[in-house]
């Protein structure tokens, strides 16, 4: 930025000094706090500037932002539904006869498979009718 009056990114300026990223970045911001430096934004990247420049000088030192290499498709958004895939275990126990059932789902922990059963029972409002439980390092459904 001395030498050449350029355009330096925290990237550059971090790899001129050997130091991180966000060291760098941390210098920077303070010498744009302290007036040091002109930080100014061109597409995804910010760029350190010594000096104040004017736009025409600004637009000659920074490249020009690229333009996205597809557009986005605008489209309606997908409404949530508020399923899980894990929901028809919970159903086939409801409607099944049997009021204790062991649960196994292939490479998932029985840790993780208790917890994402439990949030489906409290999203689903059915604490009162089903527990899950862990015991002997195996997950359990109960009728309650």
């Amino acid at each position: 930025m001395a030498k050449g009056g350029g355009a330096l990114t925290s990237t550059g300026a971090a790899e001129f000094l050997g130091v991180s990223r966000s060291a760098a970045l941390c210098v920077l911001d303070l010498m744009e706090a302290m007036e040091i430096v002109q930080k100014v934004k061109r597409g995804r990247n910010f760029y350190f500037l010594k000096g104040v420049h004017t736009e025409g000088e600004l637009d000659s030192m920074l490249p020009r932002p690229r333009a996205p290499s597809r557009p986005r498709a605008e489209g309606p958004k997908r409404p949530y539904k508020g399923w899980s895939k894990y929901d028809p275990i919970l159903d086939d126990f409801m409607e099944g006869i049997h009021k204790l059932v062991e649960v196994a789902v292939e490479g998932l922990s029985t840790s993780y498979l208790r917890n994402i059963l439990d949030r489906r029972i409290k999203a689903r409002g059915l604490e009162d009718r089903i527990r899950v439980y862990v015991a002997n390092g195996k997950p359990y459904l109960e009728k309650v």
